[in-house]
């Protein structure tokens, strides 16, 4: 008996732990070639808490992992601006919005919802999936974010 309540908190704790744990898609802007990849794969690395990162240039897509206990969503949306462009300041800065592709629900619908959340800039709709910008030192978790979906009648 004590054995089994043994495993059973311990399976709690492990699931508990990895709910922490999110993947999203972040769309990145101002990629200008190929040598744009690298330094933006290794300033999100930089960011606390994300466990890992890959961008493709071909869809301007960076797919991060990270670890919500350490990082919200929007402080890792809000840091491109912060990495420094592979071709030099006159080439701008790096842009981020975060992507996120309904399983069920209007987008519409979900945007305007998720737009009603405390931290969010603006939620809009592109080839179906939302795009969610953040406000400047935004604390906005992904709960939050699958919250204002699921109120507006949607699932991610």
């Amino acid at each position: 008996m004590y054995k089994f309540i043994g495993i059973a908190a311990l399976a709690a704790v492990v699931g508990a732990a990895s709910a922490q744990v999110q993947t999203v898609a972040i769309k990145v802007g101002n990629l200008h070639c190929e040598g744009c990849v690298a330094p933006v794969v290794q300033g999100i690395k930089a960011i606390k808490g994300v466990q890992a990162a890959d961008l493709s240039y071909k869809t301007g897509i960076a797919t991060v992992r990270f670890d919500e206990a350490k990082a919200a969503v929007s402080q890792i949306v809000n840091a491109l601006p912060s990495i420094p462009h592979a071709m030099g300041p006159k080439f701008g800065k790096y842009s981020g919005l975060l992507s996120v592709k309904l399983m069920r629900g209007d987008p519409a619908r979900a945007a305007a919802s998720v737009s009603k959340v405390a931290g969010v800039a603006k939620a809009t709709v592109d080839k179906g999936a939302l795009h969610i910008a953040f406000k400047p030192n935004s604390l906005v978790k992904m709960a939050q974010i699958d919250q204002a979906i699921a109120k507006s009648g949607g699932q991610r």
